[in-house]
């Protein structure tokens, strides 16, 4: 069999292969240390705090509408921040009742769908709904005198901007680690 010559003959005892053992060593479990998960799991129902970045009304939205929030906390897994304060989440308006004749009152119905890790879009759950005020006793009274009583119109639902929302993971969801957010290292006082 074949043998490829080298310019040198390799010494081969025991104290150079235990030198070549504390030399490897060291190294391997620093690399060992260093080669964290290459993905994260969110778990499900892992809380998510919400704000609404804009205001909704049953007088102007309809269903199917865009609906923008803002991340109110950091999403943290264990001590891996996942997404910031500030960063942007989704959802859906599923029903709109504008107020009618009668007193009945206008009512708004959504969904939280999805936050933004990235580009790589977390699904959540999570929904509101809000009616407004009812006049239909009032019109009711009315039209006992009148007629036209029965045209007194509910009242809208609105909806503010910064109306706090809570929604949750929905499902375990597996995130590459690469698209987390950089977390700056703290100066350290002097």
């Amino acid at each position: 069999m074949w043998e490829p010559s080298l310019p040198f003959e390799p010494v081969r005892n025991a104290r150079t292969k235990s030198a070549f053992r504390f030399l490897l060593l060291p190294s391997l479990l620093l690399s060992l240390a260093q080669s964290a998960p290459e993905t994260l799991v969110i778990p499900d129902d892992t809380e998510v705090v919400l704000r609404l970045s804009e205001p909704l009304s049953s007088k102007r939205s309809y269903a199917g509408d865009l609906v923008r929030f803002t991340l109110d906390e950091d999403v943290v897994v264990g001590e891996v921040l996942v997404a910031r304060k500030g960063d942007r989440a989704s959802g859906t308006v599923m029903e709109v009742n504008r107020s009618g004749f009668v007193g009945s009152a206008g009512a708004l119905s959504l969904r939280v769908d999805y936050f933004k890790v990235g580009d790589t879009k977390i699904p959540i759950r999570g929904w509101r709904f809000r009616e407004g005020q009812s006049k239909t006793v009032t019109a009711l009274g009315l039209a006992l005198v009148s007629p036209l009583g029965l045209l007194k119109k509910g009242k809208d639902t609105e909806i503010p901007e910064g109306t706090q929302f809570r929604a949750f993971v929905h499902g375990n969801t597996r995130i590459s680690r690469a698209i987390l957010p950089v977390i700056p290292e703290k100066e350290e006082k002097k």
